[in-house]
């Protein structure tokens, strides 16, 4: 059972402040019955009120009790992260060769193809296989098949294999991984 300080002082506290209370309030009212002449002495007064603010004190601190708890109560949320884990599949969205530039035809045009990745499998992202792959179009939104013989289908290839074999390593920085749109979310599709 692991107790923390804060909780062990928020409950003396509560309790000292409770006590105190009652036997302020206690004797004020006993001075009051027996001495009915020192009645509204100010002493007497006084004592009623610190024993009040004493009370009241007493009460705020009982409604705070469940922020300082004395056990460590378990994380619902982190439990609830753990007990369903949904898959969201990295995506990858390629348009620039590995030295970032942007892929080209044979003759040295910009192409408009793009490569799309998402991954397939929670257990690996790895591997060529781990990915289903598209190549598309952005200007016209089309699905396109891959052609080794074209560069730019290449380019694009040799840049999405680098990437998925340095992927485990922490030499790409997040500034790399977003320009290059990996994501992880189950809900992005193709233009």
């Amino acid at each position: 059972m692991k107790w923390s300080l804060r909780s062990i002082n928020h409950r003396v506290f509560l309790f000292g402040s409770f006590v105190a209370g009652m036997i302020a309030i206690g004797s004020a009212v006993e001075n009051w019955g027996f001495q009915k002449t020192d009645a509204f002495s100010w002493d007497n007064i006084s004592q009623l009120y610190f024993g009040a603010v004493l009370l009241f004190f007493s009460y705020l601190l009982s409604k705070n009790k469940r922020d300082y708890p004395l056990k460590k109560q378990p994380d619902h949320n982190r439990f609830k992260a753990e007990n369903s884990k949904t898959f969201h599949p990295k995506i990858i969205e390629l348009s620039t060769n590995i030295h970032g530039f942007p892929v080209t035809h044979a003759c040295g045009a910009p192409s408009p193809i793009r490569l799309k990745a998402v991954q397939l499998s929670p257990v690996s992202d790895s591997r060529e296989d781990d990915y289903e792959k598209f190549f598309y179009n952005w200007l016209t939104g089309e699905v396109v098949a891959y052609d080794k013989t074209k560069a730019d289908h290449r380019e694009l290839m040799e840049h999405f294999l680098w990437m998925i074999s340095s992927s485990g390593r922490p030499s790409l920085p997040k500034s790399y991984l977003k320009q290059h749109n990996v994501t992880k979310d189950e809900t992005d599709t193709l233009h």
